[in-house]
């Protein structure tokens, strides 16, 4: 058998990265095997072969001494060879998408791994992890476990993503929080659970959980789990799942506990974000902001993580776009890992289509875009040859085995059926990550609004993690004071929430939520989350007045009335003033609520439907408000009043929806 060409050249220019992929390369596996003389590159660090019908890791695979990135996804192997594990210098280690029924207790060995991806294999057990003491991504989904993994003994410092998701595993170990502490994001939904430790809610950096096609038995865990908000289902584990470890199993609190421990915990806090630190505004999500529609069952093989977010009132100069432009290409060879672990994109969002986006994946001829920094439209598939020739053109040029700009992004691509991008509500391609954005839509010192995106194939944590770190970049920038300001060492940020749906419209995620933006042990930051308009109550003084006292009931001690509107001469016609109440709750979060009269059509009163946790609580006191009136009528034209209600620590929300009818 012949040496191969991709062999040759990386001898002969001594390369340390080999890439084997796609329909050709697995055409010579299957013809002639696996060529040897791979294993004699013992300088390379990076070996990708991967998309083939690669059967088998050869034995020589322990000759690779300097390899620190073995990836061989999307293949044929059925064996873990545990060659692999007398890599002394390996990091990242995938092979997702294989046929792999176990593990041997040889992982152990592997000290320095950072990231183990086993998912989408056939594996039954893992072995019992030992220490582990960089490991940070682990991703065993969607196998055949039965049982959680044996932690009980584990040294895992740094794990942060977990990812356990399409298994068959009933139960997590009480051990959980003492064994894992740094996880941020876990994923183990679509197994057999049936009950959550009470322990699960004593991790103390977990920021996202993910219990979702579970079986669980407590009903009101199920429906917390189903609305996808992570502090409320902890809180719910903390308060009724019972601890199983030895010594601190006990059952939850009863009312009267609870009521007294809520006395202690919660402490009044300062409305007012002090002028001598950092403030990241963060706005609700509001029905003008388009969302993002995710087509999972195209993305979920290729790219399936996004989040996105605005940000609004920017103001750059020369200066400061340069740095900004400077502190991208920073994250993307930082945390990113060289768009290995994610990849950021930025918009200007007053040059995007109004309305939704998608994020969806294409066939390489099908997807079009015109990249950055160029005038013609390509195709995915020209692109990328046009990229290489380029790349090629300039490793000659400069005599040496380095690329540039995003030359050097071009393996992440190799064998793809399909490349993942970003498209308007016109269809049009406005990014193509890894890659590049478009041209269209790129930003200048001129932009006021951002959108801004990050992807990855890693994780959702991956993206929130990314996505945390650019906005304190920003903020720090100083990009979004006003101008003129006179506070010069502290600096302002705003951001829009942006939602990610199905395209069913059922929400994915939303960022910032309420878990992002936590800049724990980064001094003089705090984020200020502010919902805009929320109530509009076309009723009587008399309704306005109950929904007031409603709200200093159900929203924290030091709620207080902060403004009313004037009379207005539309509304004067009618006799009777529009009334705009706002009221400011704990966290810097702004209520307002205003009662317009729009006509003196009589309505009354049919129906409260409440969706809350609190149902009891709060049902005879609305009912009180609207049934008080006897045969008054209401007036007004609107159908649907809606009460969203922040309440101390849990931040409870409450719709109420009031339908009425002519009489």
């Amino acid at each position: 058998m012949s040496v191969w060409p991709e062999v040759i050249t990386a001898k002969k220019e001594n390369r340390h990265e080999i890439k084997l992929s796609g329909a050709a390369i697995s055409k010579r596996i299957a013809d002639d095997g696996l060529d040897k003389t791979i294993f004699q590159l013992t300088n390379i660090n990076l070996l990708n072969i991967s998309e083939t019908c690669l059967s088998a890791v050869p034995d020589d695979i322990k000759l690779l001494v300097n390899l620190q990135s073995l990836l061989l996804f999307g293949n044929k192997i059925a064996e873990f060879n545990e060659n692999i594990t007398s890599l002394p210098k390996l990091k990242v280690l995938d092979l997702s998408r294989n046929l792999i029924k176990s593990i041997p207790e040889s992982l152990n060995k592997m000290k320095e791994l950072t990231s183990i991806n086993f998912s989408s294999n056939q594996i039954v057990e893992l072995p019992k992890l030992m220490d582990f003491p960089n490991l940070i991504i682990l991703n065993v989904s969607n196998n055949k476990m039965k049982s959680f993994m044996d932690i009980t003994e584990s040294n895992l410092p740094h794990l942060s993503d977990l990812n356990l998701k399409g298994n068959e595993i009933d139960t997590i170990p009480a051990c959980i929080a003492r064994s894992l502490p740094s996880v941020k994001n876990f994923d183990i939904g679509d197994n057999q659970l049936k009950t959550v430790p009470g322990e699960l809610a004593n991790m103390a950096k977990l920021k996202d959980v993910n219990l979702k096609g579970n079986k669980l038995s407590d009903k009101r865990l199920m429906k917390l789990v189903d609305q996808c908000r992570t502090k409320q289902i902890l809180d719910y584990v903390r308060d009724h799942c019972p601890k199983m470890e030895s010594g601190q199993a006990h059952q939850p609190s009863g009312k009267k506990g609870k009521k007294g421990k809520n006395k202690q915990e919660e402490e009044p806090e300062d409305d007012s974000v002090s002028e001598l630190c950092h403030s990241m505004k963060i706005l609700h999500v509001e029905e003008n902001v388009p969302n993002v529609k995710i087509i999972e069952p195209l993305v979920s093989s290729i790219r399936p993580y996004i989040l996105c977010c605005i940000v609004k009132d920017l103001n750059f100069d020369d200066a400061s776009f340069k740095k900004f432009i400077q502190m991208q290409t920073r994250l993307h060879d930082t945390i990113c890992d060289k768009r290995n672990y994610a990849t950021i994109a930025t918009h200007d969002l007053n040059k995007i289509s109004p309305g939704d986006l998608v994020y969806t994946a294409r066939a390489p001829t099908e997807l079009k875009i015109t990249p950055l920094m160029r005038q013609k439209a390509y195709t995915g598939e020209q692109l990328y040859q046009q990229l290489a020739a380029e790349a090629e053109a300039l490793r000659k040029e400069k005599k040496r085995n380095v690329y540039s700009g995003i030359h050097k992004y071009l393996y992440l691509l190799e064998g793809k059926p399909k490349y993942a991008c970003l498209e308007d509500s016109s269809g049009k391609t406005i990014s193509f990550p890894p890659i590049t954005n478009s041209d269209e839509t790129k930003m200048s010192f001129e932009t006021k609004s951002m959108l801004i995106e990050v992807t990855s194939h890693a994780s959702l944590g991956a993206c929130k993690a990314v996505m945390d770190k650019l906005l304190h970049e920003l903020l720090l920038l100083g990009v979004g004071d006003e101008i003129g300001s006179s506070n010069t060492s502290y600096h302002t940020l705003t951001i829009q929430q942006v939602k990610v749906v199905d395209p069913e419209g059922n929400l994915k995620n939303v960022y910032p939520s309420r878990t992002d933006c936590v800049y724990e042990g980064i001094p003089n930051i705090k984020a200020i989350r502010v919902v805009s308009i929320l109530c509009y109550c076309d009723a009587n003084r008399l309704v306005f007045t109950a929904i007031q006292k409603f709200c200093a009931m159900y929203t924290s001690q030091n709620t207080a009335l902060i403004g009313r509107a004037c009379r207005s001469t539309v509304y004067r016609q009618s006799g009777r003033p529009p009334v705009v109440m706002y009221l400011r709750t704990r966290g810097g979060i702004k209520l307002k609520f205003i009662s317009n009269t729009k006509s003196t059509v009589p309505w009354s009163y049919e129906k409260t439907k409440l969706l809350s946790q609190r149902n009891q609580k709060i049902q005879p006191f609305m009912s009180q408000i609207f049934h008080t009136q006897g045969n008054q009528n209401l007036q007004g034209t609107s159908r649907e009043l809606r009460i969203l209600k922040f309440g101390m620590k849990q931040r409870l929300i409450v719709q109420i929806k009031e339908k009425l009818r002519k009489p």
